[in-house]
């Protein structure tokens, strides 16, 4: 049993299941993600962080492969006014990683030595693209897998696609036969609106309830949007119900 992220629970072998007072987390990695990621979403739309991996066998060194790649990516085409953000790390012994984009964002990628990372002999010469997504394009990805026949043959033309976009394009070839490749940034509309209001300011309205600032809030929220009576009658009506 241990903390993580704020939740307590109990970590089993590339799984973690955890509570606090506002819900509950899962988390699955490796294997046990690839067999159950679709049962682990059954009674929650909300996924806050999927990676995508594909690892490939390289006839030749991966260290200097992941270097060629970091010269590629620098002369690749700026995308949307913006140049890649790359970071190699570098080794005399040959490069471990190259990263596109900053950790904070919602999409980060990673392609990196899986036999020097994991140190297993199964994975000499093996070389890994990631692509970490979280937040609202996760939960598009996520919907999307979910809506297709498994997830297999999406990963791979979905890293396929984004390492390319970037000008990086991997060795292999995507499989054949998917639905499309998923929007990985999320369009506004009237939906998103009201669903990142149902995620991000309805906790924070109970907060302030709590600290007695209910009313301050609302006023701040709706001022431009309703007249004094309909405030006063929404803030009669929200007491109403939190008294019933």
């Amino acid at each position: 049993m241990r903390w993580i992220l704020g939740y307590w629970g109990r970590v089993g072998e590339h799984c973690f299941v955890g509570e606090r007072d506002d819900g509950c987390m899962i988390q699955l990695s490796g294997a046990y993600a690839w067999q159950r990621w679709y049962d682990a979403g059954l009674h929650s739309k909300k996924c806050t962080r999927i990676d995508l991996q594909v690892t490939w066998p390289l006839d030749g060194d991966p260290g200097q492969y992941i270097r060629d790649m970091y010269e590629v990516g620098k002369l690749a085409k700026k995308r949307e006014g913006h140049q890649p953000e790359l970071t190699l790390t570098d080794t005399p012994e040959g490069a471990k990683m190259l990263t596109v984009g900053s950790r904070q964002s919602t999409v980060y990628g990673r392609m990196y030595d899986k036999g020097r990372e994991s140190r297993m002999p199964e994975y000499a010469n093996h070389v890994r693209w990631e692509i970490e997504v979280k937040a609202e394009p996760a939960i598009d990805l996520n919907a999307h897998l979910r809506a297709g026949d498994g997830p297999g043959a999406e990963t791979c033309a979905i890293v396929h696609n984004w390492w390319s976009q970037r000008g990086m394009t991997p060795f292999w070839d995507p499989f054949e036969g998917i639905g499309g490749i998923p929007p990985m940034k999320r369009s506004k509309t009237d939906e998103t609106k009201i669903a990142w209001l149902a995620t991000q300011v309805a906790p924070t309205l109970t907060t302030l309830k709590s600290h007695g600032r209910l009313v301050e809030a609302v006023r701040a929220l709706f001022k431009d949007c309703l007249t004094e009576k309909q405030l006063e009658d929404l803030l009669l009506s929200l007491y109403q119900e939190s008294d019933g």
